[in-house]
């Protein structure tokens, strides 16, 4: 007989896609890949930008959430169980690395570990993973749409430890984005 004991029981993720207007296209494909992620019981979660705030009501204590972008798609099947499995000591943010595709070319997007004293080097545009509680405790910049994963990872770096995943987790289309507006929301002058 098999040994039921070791067999993990599904892990409940919500996700939340963001879109607006210019990507609102990518939401059957990125719904399709977060189906696809074996033993997750996943409850999908689709708004704008502005929107997330009010989408916190919604999310229960015993979930994990990750936030992707409406046209982004995971890496492999296991991605989203590979990156809630190093929530551990402590760990309540994760972000990772990805690939960029565009009309077949691939680009590595390659993440650093995140500092507050080095936060103004670069900014990164980015999907999360959160545990509930940290996601409920954070006050979401209705602002942000391109920016929020590095302001929800600065707010997140004050109140628990953040981890980079050295490892491929997402593929995300090629996007034309202006930051501009948002640098002004984060406190941020250029």
């Amino acid at each position: 007989l098999p040994d039921t004991d070791r067999v993990p029981e599904h892990i409940h993720l919500a996700f939340i896609v963001i879109f607006d207007e210019a990507d609102s296209g990518g939401l059957e494909v990125t719904k399709q890949s977060i189906e696809s992620q074996a033993g997750v019981q996943a409850k999908i979660f689709c708004c704008q930008p502005n929107d997330i705030q009010s989408t916190k009501e919604s999310i229960s204590d015993k979930e994990f959430v990750i936030l992707m972008r409406s046209g982004d798609v995971f890496y492999s099947d296991m991605s989203s169980l590979e990156i809630i499995d190093n929530m551990k000591n402590g760990v309540s943010c994760i972000y990772t690395d990805s690939i960029i595709s565009d009309d077949g070319y691939e680009l590595p997007q390659l993440m650093f570990p995140f500092s507050l004293d080095t936060v103004s080097s670069g900014y990164m545009i980015t999907n999360v993973a959160l545990s509930s509680k940290l996601f409920k405790s954070l006050d979401i910049n209705e602002k942000l749409n391109f920016l929020l994963g590095h302001d929800i990872i600065t707010k997140a770096l004050h109140l628990t430890k953040v981890r980079h995943l050295a490892e491929y987790k997402f593929v995300l289309p090629s996007r034309k984005i202006n930051i501009k507006e948002e640098l002004s929301s984060i406190g941020v002058v250029n």
